[in-house]
Parts: structure tokens; sequence; C-alpha cells
């Protein structure tokens, strides 16, 4: 990402501490953010404003993430969802029918995370077969899931030593 550009990120999750952790996981020269705690919130924020970079939670109290797509279209430049159940067959749909970058699992890994909101992996083109087939087997794949569980482990072992002075 260029931080001669300002960054805009709007966060869609009813956690305060999910949004707060994107937050402080996410936050890089230039990036701007926008927190909504609830679809009506995020709706709002969509229909009046421009986001580079969406990222919208699916299980929200009052609506579902996937609902929100149709007004984030044309208005984000990246738009991924989380949720604990990335299997979920709405979501799945959507991936066929809206420009979803990524579908990334929670617990989700730090590295993971930065790497596909800031472009750092491989990104297909949107609306074709190729593209559609390479995101569900990211979310259908078991081996994907057991993964990411396995970097995710490894990598909060990394933290605790180091945090308790031990290198590694």
């Amino acid at each position: 990402m260029d931080i001669k550009h300002k960054w805009s990120i709007l966060l869609v999750d009813d956690e305060p501490l999910i949004r707060e952790l994107l937050r402080e996981i996410l936050t890089r020269p230039g990036c701007e953010f926008t927190e909504c705690a609830s679809y009506y919130e995020g709706r709002d924020a969509l229909e009046n404003n421009f986001y580079d970079i969406v990222i919208l939670d699916n299980h929200l109290p009052d609506g579902r993430g996937v609902e929100l797509l149709p007004i984030a279209e044309g208005k984000s430049g990246r738009m991924i969802i989380i949720s604990s159940d990335p299997n979920n067959p709405e979501i799945l749909a959507a991936m066929q029918n809206y420009p979803i970058h990524a579908v990334m699992p929670k617990p989700f890994n730090m590295r993971i995370l930065q790497s596909t909101v800031f472009g750092e992996v491989p990104q297909l083109p949107l609306f074709s077969q190729e593209s559609t087939a390479y995101h569900r087997s990211l979310t259908s794949n078991s081996i994907s899931h057991e993964a990411n569980r396995q970097i995710n482990e490894t990598e909060t072992s990394r933290l605790t030593l180091e945090s308790n002075g031990q290198h590694i």
C-alpha cells in the first residue's frame, strides 16, 4: 500500500474487542478507521462514504454482514468477510454474486489478515470461474482451516514466549 494515500477502512463487528483488535492489527500510516457495531450503523456508513477496505462480520445482532454487500459494492475497493462459520451457505452464495476479496475465519491469524487486507496475497480477477473456485477452496477446504489453526497456535506460542523474554 502506498502510504502517501489515505486508506479508509470500515470495520463492522458487534464485538468491541474484535474491532479494537482489528484496528491494532491493521493500523498503518495513512489509515483511517470507521467502526460500526451493527448492521444499521454499517449500512449508514456505506450509504454515505466510500471505503478502500470494508471488513464485515457476518453475524451481527440486527442483520447479516452479507446483506451489506449490495450497498458496499461500488462503494468499496476491497470487501472482506470475517466469520466463525466461513462455510456458511449464505457466505458461499455471496461469493458468487459479489466481488468479495476474502473470507477470513474467526479466530483469524493476524499475519494472514494483514497480508489479505493490504494486498500482499495474489488476487484473482473478480467474477471469474477461477476466482470463485479459488475462494470456494479457501473456505471449504478442511486442510486450509487446519493449517490456519496451526499457524494461529504457532503464532500464539511465539508471542507468549517472546512476552516472557524467551526467543525462538
